[in-house]
Formats: C-alpha cells, structure tokens, sequence
C-alpha cells in the first residue's frame, strides 16, 4: 500500500474512531460504523452480530440493500443469530467459557462452496439475488471477543482483498474499543448510582427503604431496568440475608423475561450449607464456570436443569470482616468471569453491603436521638415539676394527720345519725380548709427567685443544649441586642425556652423533611401600649391539627403519649407566662410548620 493511501486510510480511521467514540449508545455506535462500512468497502450489505445473553451471537444492525436496490431494514430476519463456530458468521468468534480466546477472521470469494453448511446462505441469496463473497471479522476486546462485524458481495467484480480484511479488521478493533468503553461506562453509572445513594445517607434520609435498593440491584444486573438493559449477560440475580438464627433468607430476586421461578425452592440456607452458605461463613467470593461440574453443591439442581444455567457467582455482602448476606448471579452459557467482571460484582457487593451498614448505623442512631429527646423532654419537665413535688411533699406531711383525720370523719358521718344537713356543714368545713392549704400551695410555688438575666443569652444557651445533637436541622438566629437585662426567675423561663425547641425538634423529625429549619428570634414590640420582649421560635416541622388548637395548653394534653410526652410541658409554659402577666400563643399549618410567640411585659422586670 502506497504511503499516501495508507496515510489516507489511517486519517479516516481516526475519524471512525472519534466518531464512535462519541456516541451515547450502542445502537447509534452500530449505526454509525455500518454506514462507514458500507462506504468504504462498496458492499451489499453489512451486519454487526454481539453476544446475547443466550451465549449466541445476534444481528443488532443491518445496512444494505435487496437485489432490487431497496432497502434492507432490521425488520428482515430480525432474530437471526448463530452459536460460536456455526455457519461463515459464528466461525468468527470463540466458543464461551474460555480464559484466553479470541476470534479470527474469516472470508471467502466464493463462499457457497467454500461453506456448504451456512446456514440462511440461500434466505440472503434469495434476498440479495446471489451470495458470492463475505468476510466476518471478530470484535475482540482486550480480554474477550464482543461479536462480529460481517460484509457481504462486494461490487468489485475481483471480490474482496486483503486490503479489505485488513481494513474491517481495523474498524472492528475501533467498534471494539467502544463496546468495552460503553459497557464500562455503564457499569461505572450503576456504581456511581449506588454511591450516591451511599452518600445521601449522610443526611439521614428519614424513608430510606432497603428493599427498594435490593430490588433496584437484582433488576439492574439482569438488565430489567431500561437504563441498565445492556449492562451484564446475566439470567438471574437473588439477594439473600441473614436473620437471627444464621439463616440466609432471600430478600430480592430478578431474573429476564425467557426465564422463570418455576421448580425453584425459595427456602432459607443454613450458614455453611451448599455454596451460598459456605460463601457467607467464609465470606469468599465464589465464581464458577461451568455449573454441570459441580451441580451436586447446589440446592435448586431441578430449576438450574429446567433453565439450562451453565455458569454461576456468588458474592459475599460484607463490610470490615462482617459478613450480613450474598448476592448470586447466574448465566445460561457458559461464562468465563474475567478480573474486570470480578471486581464489578465485588464492587457492587461492597457498596449493597455498605448501604445496609449505614442504614442501620443511621436508624439505631435515629432510635437513640428519639431515646434522648424523650428523656431530654422527661427532665426537662422534671425539673419544673420537682417544684411541685418538694412542695406537695411538704404538704402531705405537714397536713397527712388532719387528711387522715377527714377520712375517718367521712367514714364516721355516712354511718352517724345527724341530719344531712349537719353532715354537708362538715364536709363543707373540711373541704374549705384543703382548699385553702392547695391555695398556700400554690402561692408558695408561684413565689420566684428573681435574678438579673440575659434573655439573648439564655436563648443562646438553650439552642447549644437542645440541638447540639441535631446536625441536620440549620438553626437560624436572629437577637435584637437593645434587650435589656431583667429581673426575673430564670429557671422558669429557661424551661419555656427549653420546651419550645424541644417541641420544634420533634416537629421536624415527625416530618421527615431533609431540609429542617428552626428559627429563633427575639424583639421588643408594643402591644395595647405595652412594651413586651417577644421570644419566636418557628419551625417547618408537621404542625399542629386544626382540632387540637383548644386543648393545646392543656394539662396532661399530648399527641406523643407513646413517645413518652407528658402533656406538661406547654400547660406549664402557659402557666408561668401567664403568671408573669405574659402570653403565649401560637400560628400553625400543617405540614407546613408552627410559630410560637412569647411576650414577657418588659417595665415590670426592668432592672
């Protein structure tokens, strides 16, 4: 070949090369090199044939045109496919199973007789008018062989040369290449997927749903997922864990639509038992080429038989040396798995087994922050509370003689003779005299100890204590700094502070939202011309039901009974507020969130 032409041959193969390299898809790949083909070489017709996921090769794009000039569309014959070493197409390619093979060329200038056994030979020269000439090349990869790329009658009266085998050799390795970086591509998009499902645990998405992501695994592996269609050769795919008692139980199987669940025994396998179970006691991969050698360790043989599965992997699902379950594939011809499928299916094991990890890490950690924040709440109401009790406590026993005392005389009174009307006269005076030690009770509690305080400050205290464990939720904080300091208990208020937050983080975390914010904000405002400090805290937690409006500052009122609310916590903000001749309200929509407002008359605590 002159050095002219080959330097001109080489500059369209760059093109070929850069052109497919720049496609989104294998179709348009096969499109795009059949069109050059047909070009370059002046054929009849050109086919691209890969391997299916049946061990076959398959037509996947046919350029040409019949004897008559017209077009030959995939329509023709679309299913035609040919075993390795069978017919003129499948000599070109290996058979499957094999470490190291790959396809050689094949051509013939006269190829009825030169293959006598092809098979369709006279369907295309019945389409095509006569069959004279054709060459098959393979489509090797780096370590396997994708297909064949196939020319038929060629318009040079001379048939094919040299140069042409050599050229569509070239274009194959080009069409190769691409295949390899496609289907690598894709395999990299499902990790990637996968990662970032990984990644969006660090916000602690509240509906993670596992199952989904075992589905989503075992689907896209066998191709059941339009975006990963193409991606592996597999049949099935199941995803088994393991349960209390060490039995691996199945929790997501897929498998293509030639082949079914049919005479296959779904039960649990017992850690150590038959493949699946010595994969997870030793938490080793297991790749296994040809099933038929080794059927007897397997414990569906009948499905395996029914389906003609030849080849079969099973992978640990493990995370620092802890193994939770495996995930199996199977193919139904016989299916060397190479370092690079290795390591995709280990990739994909580790990332499945990492997402479960991080899940429950996330979910045990979503169980203590519940834990905390209802014993957080407990103390908090506690430690107002412990004001009654001291002094309910005081009271019992100053008072337990005469309490006792009223008993006996109730016992007394029913049995005694004197007149109802005597009896009711002392009752009456009975219960005067606990209504007004309850009313020395009360006066007693409701008595402050007042101290200078820093209502900014105090906020500020309050927001570091109640969120510091809740990272997801953003705070924001906004303090008008002309506060004045004040006189007032500052335990109390400390307590309605602490209450609201509490509320508002619980708010939040009922509703699920990745995007939680608490607003907390402090002013002055004139209402009936008085001056109040007004505390806000507003979130965009669940809100508040219409219906529960009325009884929200009741005591004992709650919606978190089972969660270990109280009903304390606002009836006894509203009590103090009201105490200090303040007010508490609120504003709230559903789902949307809730605003509390807090208004502390100023002149009266001044300094």
């Amino acid at each position: 070949m002159e050095s002219q032409a080959l330097r001109h041959q080489l500059s369209s193969l760059n093109e070929v090369s850069k052109t497919l390299m720049e496609c989104e898809s294998i179709e348009d790949a096969v499109q795009k090199a059949l069109a050059e083909v047909r070009q370059r070489l002046n054929v009849k017709v050109a086919s691209i044939f890969l391997f299916s996921n049946n061990g076959v090769i398959k037509r996947v794009g046919i350029n040409g045109v019949d004897k008559n000039g017209n077009l030959i569309g995939d329509n023709w014959f679309p299913n035609e496919n040919y075993n390795p070493g069978e017919s003129f197409s499948g000599k070109a390619v290996p058979p499957t199973g094999l470490e190291f093979a790959f396809g050689e060329p094949h051509y013939s200038n006269n190829i009825f007789e030169e293959y006598p056994g092809m098979n369709n030979g006279i369907l295309y020269r019945e389409m095509l008018g006569e069959l004279k000439c054709g060459i098959s090349v393979p489509l090797n990869g780096l370590n396997r062989t994708f297909g064949t790329l196939e020319v038929l009658n060629s318009q040079d009266q001379h048939g094919f040369t040299s140069d042409d085998i050599y050229w569509l050799m070239l274009i194959g390795t080009n069409l190769a290449n691409f295949l390899s970086f496609f289907r690598r591509r894709e395999k990299q998009k499902l990790i990637n997927l996968m990662i970032e499902k990984f990644i969006s645990l660090a916000l602690i998405d509240k509906n993670f749903d596992l199952k989904e992501v075992y589905q989503f695994v075992a689907d896209a592996l066998v191709g059941n997922l339009p975006k990963f269609y193409n991606l592996t050769t597999f049949k099935a795919c199941i995803i088994r864990l393991v349960n209390e008692n060490e039995d691996l139980e199945i929790k997501a199987k897929s498998h293509t639509n030639d082949i079914s669940w049919e005479a296959r025994k779904d039960g649990s396998v017992k850690a150590g038992s038959h493949i699946v179970g010595e994969v997870y006691r030793t938490s080793k991969p297991c790749f296994i080429v040809d099933i038929d050698s080794e059927i007897d360790k397997f414990n569906n043989k009948e499905w395996i038989k029914a389906h003609k599965l030849k080849s079969f992997a099973c992978l640990p699902l493990s995370v620092k040396n802890e193994c939770v379950g495996t995930i199996s594939i199977y193919t139904n011809y016989s299916h060397y798995f190479f370092g690079s499928n290795k390591i995709f299916l280990e990739g994909i094991a580790f990332l499945t087994a990492a997402i479960m990890a991080r899940v429950r890490i996330v979910r045990e950690l979503q169980k203590v922050r519940r834990e905390l924040n209802a014993e957080r709440e407990k103390v908090l109401n506690a430690s107002l509370l412990v004001g009654y009790d001291s002094l309910l406590s005081g009271f019992l026993h100053q008072y337990k003689n005469e309490l006792t005392d009223f008993y006996q005389i109730l016992k007394i009174i029913s049995n005694s003779q004197k007149s109802q009307k005597e009896k009711e006269l002392i009752i009456d005076n009975k219960l005067h005299w606990i209504k007004k030690r309850v009313d020395e009770l009360k006066t007693e509690f409701k008595q402050d100890n007042f101290v200078a305080v820093e209502i900014n400050n105090l906020i500020k205290d309050a927001v570091k204590l109640i969120l510091s464990e809740d990272k997801e939720i953003e705070v924001i904080e906004k303090y008008d700094v002309t506060i004045p300091i004040i006189l007032i208990d500052e335990s109390k208020i400390r307590h309605v502070i602490y209450n609201l937050l509490s509320n508002a983080v619980v708010a939040i975390n009922k509703s699920n939202r990745k995007n939680g914010h608490i607003l907390v904000k402090t002013d002055i405002i004139t209402a009936e011309r008085i001056q109040y400090i007004q505390i806000v805290v507003e979130d965009n937690g669940i809100g508040i039901p219409h219906e529960n409006y009325e009884n929200i500052f009741e005591q004992g009122f709650t919606t978190r009974r089972d969660e270990g609310g109280t009903g304390m916590g606002l009836y006894i903000t509203h009590e103090i507020l009201e105490d200090y001749g303040g007010k508490v309200y609120f504003d709230s929509k559903v789902g949307k969130g809730t605003k509390f407002f807090v208004q502390i008359p100023l002149k009266r605590y001044l300094v």
